[in-house]
Protein backbone atom coordinates (compact mmCIF):
# COMPACT_ATOMS: atom_id res chain seq x y z
CA UNK A 1 0.00 0.00 0.00
CA UNK A 2 3.32 2.25 0.55
CA UNK A 3 4.69 1.76 -2.41
CA UNK A 4 1.09 2.50 -4.46
CA UNK A 5 0.43 5.70 -2.53
CA UNK A 6 3.35 6.36 -3.68
CA UNK A 7 3.34 5.68 -7.26
CA UNK A 8 -0.68 7.92 -7.01
CA UNK A 9 0.65 10.87 -5.50
CA UNK A 10 3.61 10.80 -8.27
CA UNK A 11 1.59 10.43 -10.86
CA UNK A 12 -0.87 13.25 -9.20
CA UNK A 13 2.71 15.77 -9.04
CA UNK A 14 3.19 14.88 -12.83
CA UNK A 15 -0.23 15.79 -14.23
CA UNK A 16 -0.36 18.78 -12.10
CA UNK A 17 2.87 20.09 -13.95
CA UNK A 18 1.24 19.24 -17.07
CA UNK A 19 -2.00 21.12 -16.49
CA UNK A 20 0.14 24.18 -15.83
CA UNK A 21 2.26 23.95 -18.93
CA UNK A 22 0.04 23.61 -21.53
CA UNK A 23 2.55 25.39 -24.32
CA UNK A 24 5.31 22.08 -23.68
CA UNK A 25 5.01 18.53 -25.35
CA UNK A 26 3.83 17.01 -22.31
CA UNK A 27 5.41 13.70 -23.62
CA UNK A 28 9.04 15.81 -24.01
CA UNK A 29 8.45 17.03 -20.50
CA UNK A 30 8.02 12.48 -19.30
CA UNK A 31 10.60 12.17 -20.84
CA UNK A 32 12.88 14.67 -19.05
CA UNK A 33 11.72 14.03 -15.99
CA UNK A 34 12.31 9.92 -16.54
CA UNK A 35 15.41 10.04 -18.83
CA UNK A 36 17.90 12.55 -17.64
CA UNK A 37 20.56 11.36 -15.36
CA UNK A 38 21.32 13.07 -11.89
CA UNK A 39 25.06 12.83 -11.02
CA UNK A 40 25.64 11.37 -7.54
CA UNK A 41 29.06 11.24 -5.82
CA UNK A 42 30.43 11.25 -9.62
CA UNK A 43 28.37 8.30 -10.93
CA UNK A 44 25.72 9.02 -13.84
CA UNK A 45 22.53 7.33 -12.09
CA UNK A 46 19.36 7.13 -14.34
CA UNK A 47 16.17 8.18 -13.47
CA UNK A 48 14.45 5.81 -15.89
CA UNK A 49 11.95 3.56 -15.21
CA UNK A 50 11.83 -0.09 -15.05
CA UNK A 51 8.36 0.31 -16.92
CA UNK A 52 9.53 3.31 -19.49
CA UNK A 53 8.37 2.32 -22.84
CA UNK A 54 11.82 4.44 -24.69
CA UNK A 55 14.00 1.70 -22.55
CA UNK A 56 14.91 -0.46 -25.67
CA UNK A 57 15.08 2.94 -28.00
CA UNK A 58 17.75 4.50 -25.48
CA UNK A 59 19.59 1.31 -25.35
CA UNK A 60 19.75 1.34 -29.27
CA UNK A 61 20.38 4.98 -29.58
CA UNK A 62 23.84 4.85 -27.09
CA UNK A 63 25.00 2.02 -29.29
CA UNK A 64 24.10 4.15 -32.54
CA UNK A 65 25.21 7.59 -31.77
CA UNK A 66 28.91 8.23 -32.51
CA UNK A 67 31.01 10.29 -34.55
CA UNK A 68 33.01 8.61 -37.49
CA UNK A 69 35.31 10.85 -38.57
CA UNK A 70 36.49 14.36 -37.55
CA UNK A 71 37.70 16.29 -40.98
CA UNK A 72 40.19 19.33 -39.42
CA UNK A 73 43.18 20.55 -41.90
CA UNK A 74 46.45 19.81 -40.42
CA UNK A 75 48.17 22.55 -41.74
CA UNK A 76 47.21 25.80 -43.39
CA UNK A 77 49.71 28.41 -45.08
CA UNK A 78 48.73 31.60 -43.58
CA UNK A 79 46.86 33.95 -46.56
CA UNK A 80 46.56 31.37 -49.03
CA UNK A 81 43.01 29.85 -48.55
CA UNK A 82 39.44 31.55 -48.06
CA UNK A 83 38.16 29.22 -46.19
CA UNK A 84 38.74 25.77 -44.70
CA UNK A 85 36.02 23.48 -43.86
CA UNK A 86 35.78 21.45 -40.21
CA UNK A 87 33.80 18.48 -40.30
CA UNK A 88 32.10 16.31 -37.91
CA UNK A 89 30.81 13.38 -40.12
CA UNK A 90 28.40 10.95 -36.96
CA UNK A 91 25.86 8.64 -37.41
CA UNK A 92 22.89 9.57 -35.88
CA UNK A 93 19.17 7.24 -34.92
CA UNK A 94 17.00 9.52 -36.57
CA UNK A 95 13.75 7.93 -35.20
CA UNK A 96 14.94 8.55 -31.93
CA UNK A 97 18.12 11.34 -31.58
CA UNK A 98 15.75 14.09 -32.69
CA UNK A 99 16.71 16.61 -29.73
CA UNK A 100 20.37 17.25 -31.15
CA UNK A 101 22.91 19.43 -29.99
CA UNK A 102 25.68 20.03 -32.54
CA UNK A 103 28.84 22.25 -30.73
CA UNK A 104 32.16 23.41 -31.39
CA UNK A 105 34.58 24.58 -29.52
CA UNK A 106 38.39 26.18 -29.91
CA UNK A 107 41.40 25.38 -27.54
CA UNK A 108 39.69 25.14 -23.51
CA UNK A 109 37.20 28.19 -24.00
CA UNK A 110 33.94 26.98 -22.21
CA UNK A 111 31.99 29.01 -25.25
CA UNK A 112 31.16 27.08 -28.38
CA UNK A 113 32.29 28.75 -31.54
CA UNK A 114 29.21 26.91 -33.33
CA UNK A 115 25.86 25.65 -32.11
CA UNK A 116 23.81 23.91 -33.84
CA UNK A 117 20.04 22.43 -32.66
CA UNK A 118 18.54 20.94 -35.53
CA UNK A 119 15.05 20.82 -34.04
CA UNK A 120 14.71 24.49 -33.54
CA UNK A 121 16.83 25.24 -36.96
CA UNK A 122 19.01 27.19 -34.47
CA UNK A 123 22.45 28.46 -35.51
CA UNK A 124 25.14 30.37 -33.73
CA UNK A 125 28.28 31.60 -33.37
CA UNK A 126 30.44 32.93 -30.64
CA UNK A 127 31.47 37.10 -30.79
CA UNK A 128 34.84 36.11 -31.45
CA UNK A 129 34.38 33.95 -34.57
CA UNK A 130 31.27 36.56 -35.51
CA UNK A 131 31.79 37.09 -39.28
CA UNK A 132 34.40 33.81 -39.25
CA UNK A 133 32.26 31.41 -39.76
CA UNK A 134 29.49 31.34 -42.71
CA UNK A 135 26.26 29.78 -40.46
CA UNK A 136 24.58 29.35 -44.79
CA UNK A 137 27.33 26.21 -45.17
CA UNK A 138 25.54 22.93 -45.23
CA UNK A 139 27.29 19.48 -45.78
CA UNK A 140 26.34 18.44 -49.53
CA UNK A 141 23.81 15.38 -49.10
CA UNK A 142 23.31 15.63 -45.79
CA UNK A 143 19.90 15.14 -43.87
CA UNK A 144 17.99 17.27 -41.16
CA UNK A 145 19.81 16.06 -38.74
CA UNK A 146 23.38 16.86 -40.01
CA UNK A 147 23.45 19.23 -42.84
CA UNK A 148 25.17 21.87 -40.50
CA UNK A 149 27.17 19.97 -38.75
CA UNK A 150 30.38 21.72 -40.23
CA UNK A 151 31.94 25.02 -39.65
CA UNK A 152 33.18 27.08 -42.78
CA UNK A 153 35.77 28.89 -40.85
CA UNK A 154 37.09 32.12 -43.73
CA UNK A 155 39.91 33.28 -44.24
CA UNK A 156 42.27 31.15 -41.37
CA UNK A 157 45.17 33.01 -40.38
CA UNK A 158 47.95 32.60 -37.17
CA UNK A 159 45.45 33.23 -34.82
CA UNK A 160 43.34 30.28 -35.54
CA UNK A 161 45.72 27.77 -34.51
CA UNK A 162 45.06 25.34 -32.12
CA UNK A 163 42.49 22.66 -31.17
CA UNK A 164 39.18 22.06 -32.50
CA UNK A 165 36.63 19.33 -30.68
CA UNK A 166 33.18 18.76 -31.91
CA UNK A 167 30.37 18.00 -29.35
CA UNK A 168 27.16 15.83 -30.21
CA UNK A 169 24.68 15.21 -27.57
CA UNK A 170 21.14 13.82 -27.48
CA UNK A 171 18.86 13.09 -24.75
CA UNK A 172 20.39 9.79 -24.15
CA UNK A 173 23.13 9.86 -25.54
CA UNK A 174 26.35 11.82 -26.14
CA UNK A 175 30.09 11.64 -28.17
CA UNK A 176 33.14 14.21 -29.29
CA UNK A 177 36.28 14.28 -30.50
CA UNK A 178 39.37 16.69 -31.10
CA UNK A 179 41.80 18.01 -33.45
CA UNK A 180 44.89 20.54 -34.25
CA UNK A 181 44.89 23.15 -37.02
CA UNK A 182 48.10 24.95 -37.13
CA UNK A 183 48.29 27.92 -39.77
CA UNK A 184 51.73 28.60 -40.32
CA UNK A 185 53.43 31.53 -42.13
CA UNK A 186 55.50 30.93 -45.03
CA UNK A 187 59.12 31.07 -44.25
CA UNK A 188 60.79 34.38 -45.84
CA UNK A 189 64.77 35.49 -46.16
CA UNK A 190 65.92 38.48 -43.92
CA UNK A 191 69.19 37.88 -44.81
CA UNK A 192 70.50 35.78 -47.97
CA UNK A 193 74.30 34.89 -48.14
CA UNK A 194 76.34 35.60 -51.19
CA UNK A 195 79.44 34.30 -52.60
CA UNK A 196 82.76 34.98 -51.19
CA UNK A 197 86.40 35.31 -52.31
CA UNK A 198 89.33 35.20 -50.26
CA UNK A 199 92.53 34.14 -49.69
CA UNK A 200 94.27 31.33 -48.16
CA UNK A 201 94.53 31.53 -44.51
CA UNK A 202 91.82 33.77 -43.28
CA UNK A 203 88.95 33.10 -41.34
CA UNK A 204 85.71 33.80 -42.88
CA UNK A 205 81.76 34.12 -41.30
CA UNK A 206 79.10 34.00 -43.80
CA UNK A 207 75.47 34.75 -42.03
CA UNK A 208 72.27 33.54 -43.18
CA UNK A 209 69.14 34.47 -41.45
CA UNK A 210 65.24 33.33 -42.38
CA UNK A 211 61.71 34.22 -40.29
CA UNK A 212 58.31 32.51 -40.50
CA UNK A 213 55.59 30.96 -37.71
CA UNK A 214 56.98 28.43 -36.21
CA UNK A 215 60.09 29.94 -36.29
CA UNK A 216 62.63 27.99 -38.81
CA UNK A 217 65.68 26.13 -38.15
CA UNK A 218 68.52 27.54 -40.16
CA UNK A 219 71.41 24.97 -41.21
CA UNK A 220 74.04 24.98 -43.62
CA UNK A 221 75.34 21.98 -45.75
CA UNK A 222 78.87 21.52 -48.24
CA UNK A 223 77.38 20.68 -51.62
CA UNK A 224 80.59 20.33 -53.59
CA UNK A 225 84.13 19.79 -53.33
CA UNK A 226 86.24 17.93 -50.09
CA UNK A 227 85.01 19.53 -46.85
CA UNK A 228 87.17 20.59 -43.68
CA UNK A 229 83.59 21.71 -41.99
CA UNK A 230 83.05 20.10 -38.39
CA UNK A 231 80.73 18.52 -38.34
CA UNK A 232 80.00 18.64 -41.83
CA UNK A 233 76.26 19.74 -41.35
CA UNK A 234 76.51 23.28 -39.09
CA UNK A 235 73.10 24.02 -37.29
CA UNK A 236 74.16 27.69 -37.26
CA UNK A 237 73.18 31.04 -38.82
CA UNK A 238 76.90 31.68 -39.14
CA UNK A 239 79.03 29.45 -41.33
CA UNK A 240 82.75 30.20 -39.75
CA UNK A 241 85.76 28.46 -41.44
CA UNK A 242 88.97 29.24 -39.51
CA UNK A 243 92.30 29.19 -41.38
CA UNK A 244 90.66 28.70 -45.19
CA UNK A 245 92.42 26.53 -47.42
CA UNK A 246 92.35 26.19 -50.96
CA UNK A 247 90.42 22.53 -50.54
CA UNK A 248 87.64 24.52 -48.34
CA UNK A 249 86.61 26.28 -51.59
CA UNK A 250 83.49 24.66 -53.20
CA UNK A 251 79.42 25.56 -53.06
CA UNK A 252 77.97 25.80 -49.94
CA UNK A 253 73.91 25.96 -49.44
CA UNK A 254 72.18 27.69 -46.67
CA UNK A 255 68.66 25.72 -45.58
CA UNK A 256 65.63 26.99 -43.45
CA UNK A 257 62.96 24.99 -42.70
CA UNK A 258 60.53 25.02 -39.99
CA UNK A 259 58.49 21.78 -40.56
CA UNK A 260 55.44 23.08 -42.64
CA UNK A 261 55.73 23.65 -46.43
CA UNK A 262 58.73 23.23 -48.44
CA UNK A 263 62.41 24.01 -47.92
CA UNK A 264 64.11 27.38 -48.19
CA UNK A 265 67.30 27.33 -49.77
CA UNK A 266 69.81 29.40 -51.13
CA UNK A 267 73.70 28.01 -52.44
CA UNK A 268 76.89 30.38 -52.51
CA UNK A 269 79.80 30.06 -53.70
CA UNK A 270 83.29 30.32 -51.79
CA UNK A 271 86.47 30.59 -54.12
CA UNK A 272 90.04 30.52 -51.84
CA UNK A 273 93.29 31.91 -53.44
CA UNK A 274 96.20 30.91 -52.87
CA UNK A 275 99.00 32.86 -50.85
CA UNK A 276 101.45 35.29 -53.51
CA UNK A 277 104.55 34.47 -51.86
CA UNK A 278 106.97 37.53 -51.41
CA UNK A 279 110.04 38.06 -52.82
CA UNK A 280 113.46 37.27 -51.55
CA UNK A 281 115.63 40.04 -50.20
CA UNK A 282 119.40 38.99 -51.84
CA UNK A 283 121.99 38.11 -48.76
CA UNK A 284 125.61 39.20 -49.33
CA UNK A 285 128.32 36.37 -49.05
CA UNK A 286 130.30 35.63 -46.38
CA UNK A 287 129.95 36.94 -42.69
CA UNK A 288 129.32 40.40 -41.58
CA UNK A 289 133.15 41.14 -40.94
CA UNK A 290 134.34 40.42 -43.78
CA UNK A 291 132.12 42.05 -45.90
CA UNK A 292 132.88 45.23 -43.87
CA UNK A 293 135.96 44.92 -44.66
CA UNK A 294 135.40 44.56 -48.78
CA UNK A 295 133.52 47.32 -48.27
CA UNK A 296 136.35 49.57 -46.71
CA UNK A 297 138.73 48.16 -49.28
CA UNK A 298 136.32 49.07 -52.14
CA UNK A 299 135.66 52.70 -50.61
CA UNK A 300 139.44 53.23 -50.86
CA UNK A 301 140.33 52.20 -54.44
CA UNK A 302 137.54 53.93 -55.49
CA UNK A 303 139.04 57.48 -53.56
CA UNK A 304 142.58 57.11 -55.07
CA UNK A 305 141.40 56.35 -58.41
CA UNK A 306 139.70 59.60 -57.98
CA UNK A 307 142.77 61.69 -56.88
CA UNK A 308 144.71 60.48 -59.58
CA UNK A 309 142.10 61.55 -62.22
CA UNK A 310 141.99 65.20 -60.74
CA UNK A 311 145.23 65.69 -60.36
CA UNK A 312 147.03 64.17 -63.15
CA UNK A 313 148.38 66.62 -66.22
CA UNK A 314 145.97 66.01 -68.92
CA UNK A 315 147.66 65.37 -71.94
Amino acid sequence: MLASSHHCHLSQAVASVLRKLPTLPSLLILCILIELPIETQGTAVSRRSPLSPSSSLSSSAERHLRINKLSVPESVENGTKKFVILDCDYDVNERVDKKLVIKWFFNDDPVPIYQWIPELNIRTTSPKFTDRIDLSYSVPGGSPLTKYRAVKLLKPTISDSGRYSCHVASLFSQDSQEKSMHVYAPIVWTRKPTDVETTEGMDISIGCKAEGDPSPQIFWKRLTGSSSMNPPLVSSEVLRIKNIRREDAGIYSCVAWNGNGPQLEVNIRVSVKATTPQPHQLKPRGNSAQVAKATTLSNVLSMILLFVFLYTPHL
